[in-house]
């Protein structure tokens, strides 16, 4: 669709996608190398990922705990470049992974999220180019499925709450102190409706089940959109 705005600015903002999993999650233990068809839902997650026309480069960001060398393993046998860092301080885990990059715009994505939508990821990226603000997200108030969210923060914006003497809260959550503080510049992409309701996350056993249910629903094809997913 020739250069439109966006991929120019993106070109001078280099858009890193940061997706940060480990396999130690406290209610699903390994929940993102569990199968849903034929591959883990990290896979599932990724290829679905790299359909975003807007990112230029995509890093899994996991902990140098051990019980995530298979995770590591795993993202590196598929190609995907694998960070590890910080297993409690995922500021400082995002801060690390991509303090070798070029990258200005920082795209977070978590691991509970397989079927993220990247024509959303897309909207809310360009959002954030166009209205030029430190976080642009669609979560901040939730209006779309519990499983789509995305966050774009600016590079200077997450090293300067780096630099700031943050609670261990703030650390783990990453971007709640950039939501809580007004001295920040935000945006927020609103569905045309509101189906917060709609959980379809990764964070318990049972949510695999609805994952597999959509999977199922729709294969081979795994590029179905939230619109197809709702309907």
């Amino acid at each position: 669709n020739g250069m439109n705005l966006s991929s120019i600015m993106g070109k001078k903002k280099p858009v890193i996608a940061i997706v940060q999993a480990r396999m130690n999650s406290s209610r699903f233990r390994g929940k993102v190398l569990k199968k849903t068809g034929d591959i883990t839902c990290i896979e599932l997650l990724l290829k679905r990922l790299y359909k975003s026309k807007l990112i230029d480069k995509i890093i899994v960001a996991t902990s140098t705990n051990s019980y995530d060398d298979i995770l590591h393993n795993k993202i590196n046998s598929i190609g995907v470049e694998c960070f590890r860092g910080d297993e409690i301080n995922v500021l400082k885990r995002y801060i690390d992974a991509i303090n070798k990059t070029k990258g200005k715009t920082i795209v977070r994505i978590t691991g509970d999220c397989p079927l993220i939508d990247p024509h959303i990821v897309d909207k809310v990226i360009n959002n954030f180019l166009e209205a030029e603000v430190d976080y642009a997200s669609n979560v901040n108030p939730p209006t779309f499925p519990d499983g789509m969210s995305v966050e774009v923060i600016s590079r200077n914006c997450l090293e300067k709450i780096y630099s700031m003497n943050l609670n261990s809260y703030h650390l783990e959550h990453v971007t709640t102190f950039i939501r809580e503080n007004i001295n920040f510049s935000k945006i927020n992409l609103r569905n045309r409706k509101d189906f917060s309701e709609i959980r379809i996350t990764l964070d318990e056993k049972i949510d695999l089940e609805v994952i597999n249910s959509v999977v199922e629903n729709f294969k081979p094809n795994i590029f179905f959109s939230l619109n197809d997913i709702i309907n």
